[in-house]
């Protein structure tokens, strides 16, 4: 803190210096285009290199979080997701999460990290897998069209 007097009075500050990274945002659509899986996207900004993720998820109204570490290829910058960064230090990767319910809401939430340590996480992000339902029938699904008889009633 810094504190500054003179003859009207006294005034103290502070000024928080930190190296830590952004809080991630997440991009993802709200909307799952699949029953069991959903594919987070998301990106941070970080003055210093982003070593890696932290991701949070659990069904909506439960308390316990499942974690997964998504950690960055310190060579190329780059997850198995393909991140990558700019110049700008915006830093973006992926998680594709398996293994859902589906017709359920899920919230998520994801921290990053970097050489000074994990950021808090970021805001909370809910998303929906697709409900179950008869798939869609194709071409080839469709029993072949054959000759039917035509049966007429005569006018009276």
């Amino acid at each position: 803190s810094c504190t500054a007097s003179n003859s009207l009075g006294e005034a103290t500050a502070t000024a928080d210096v930190s190296g830590d990274a952004h809080p991630a945002v997440i991009h993802s659509n709200h909307v799952s285009d699949h029953q069991h899986e959903f594919t987070i996207e998301w990106s941070a900004e970080s003055e210093s290199e982003i070593e890696g993720f932290e991701v949070a998820v659990r069904k909506e109204g439960s308390q316990k979080w499942e974690l997964h570490k998504v950690i960055m290829n310190m060579m190329t910058n780059e997850t198995d997701a393909n991140s990558t960064d700019d110049i700008n230090g915006d830093f973006r990767s992926e998680l594709l999460l398996t293994d859902l319910e589906p017709d359920t809401i899920y919230q998520t939430t994801v921290a990053s990290k970097n050489k000074f340590g994990l950021s808090s996480h970021g805001d909370l992000f809910a998303f929906g897998t697709k409900a179950e339902g008869p798939e869609p029938v194709t071409e080839t699904d469709q029993a072949p069209v054959t000759d039917a008889e035509v049966v007429t009633e005569p006018k009276v």
